[in-house]
């Protein structure tokens, strides 16, 4: 949810990236920011040269940002450790990794490898609750040099799922329950006083 004015009790849902699936390839994927999934040296093929100088060891929760330099369609690469058999859990906190990661940023195409479509809602989850903040009381920069911040609107999930109808629900299902997790998120971080 989001407040227009925060001493009013009148909410509107909060905007959420709008997630699509793609069986495109991850180094063709059209996006801003192409977040890929590291669990061994096969995923490192494509960007093994940038991954080495910056350090990239594939440890726990590492995630490191580079740009494709064209070994991508998208301008930013977003590479997030994965162990070697990550579960549904894995891939929700890595996918949030991802987008926290990938800033100023409306569009990304998201390749975590997932093996089954429990995977594909887990990924869809965990972008649209690494997308959330709460900024009802942040005022706006004004002024010549202010920027307005660019925000995500789209993301691709990259799975070979994608042409499946189970895996569209999944997405679905996988937004209801993100903007329920937003919304209580929401009612947590409002001052008691605007809660009416």
């Amino acid at each position: 949810i989001h407040a227009a004015n925060p001493r009013r009790a009148i909410y509107t849902v909060r905007h959420m990236p709008t997630v699509s699936l793609s069986t495109a390839k991850p180094t063709t994927a059209r996006a801003d920011a192409l977040i890929v999934g590291i669990r061994n040296d096969e995923d490192r093929q494509e960007f093994a040269s940038a991954l080495e100088l910056l350090g990239f060891t594939g440890e726990k929760d590492q995630v490191v940002v580079f740009p494709s330099n064209g070994a991508a369609k998208a301008g930013v690469v977003v590479a997030v450790a994965l162990p070697d058999e990550p579960d549904a859990e894995d891939l929700r906190r890595a996918a949030a990794r991802g987008v926290r990661a990938a800033k100023n940023v409306t569009s990304i195409a998201v390749a975590l490898h997932p093996t089954g479509v429990d995977e594909v809602e887990a990924i869809a989850e965990g972008i649209a609750l690494g997308g959330y903040t709460y900024d009802a009381y942040k005022s706006k920069k004004k002024g010549k040099g202010a920027k307005k911040a660019r925000t995500l609107t789209t993301a691709t999930i990259l799975s070979a799922f994608a042409r499946q109808t189970l895996a569209t629900k999944a997405v679905e299902r996988a937004a209801t329950v993100s903007e329920a997790v937003n919304i209580a998120r929401d009612w947590v971080n409002t001052p008691p006083g605007d809660l009416r």
